[in-house]
């Protein structure tokens, strides 16, 4: 079955959450813990639990969640 526009940004969706919780799990491969890292990390956060909430909704309105 072919994929429509909102298979496609389901999928990339999933792939950017997955991608932004590595990011921020693994303190984007750098040790550093000055403010700024933390913003980044708080930002990066805010950023994936929006793309959550979008995916959740999306997968709600197709009735798989």
């Amino acid at each position: 079955m072919p994929m429509n526009s909102n298979d496609n940004l389901i999928a990339w969706l999933e792939g950017e959450i997955g991608r932004m919780t590595d990011a921020i799990d693994n303190n984007f491969g750098i040790t550093d813990t000055s403010e700024d890292a933390a913003e980044t990390r708080e930002r990066y956060k805010k950023i994936r639990d929006q793309n959550q909430e979008q995916l959740d909704r999306m997968l709600k309105n197709r009735g798989q969640v």
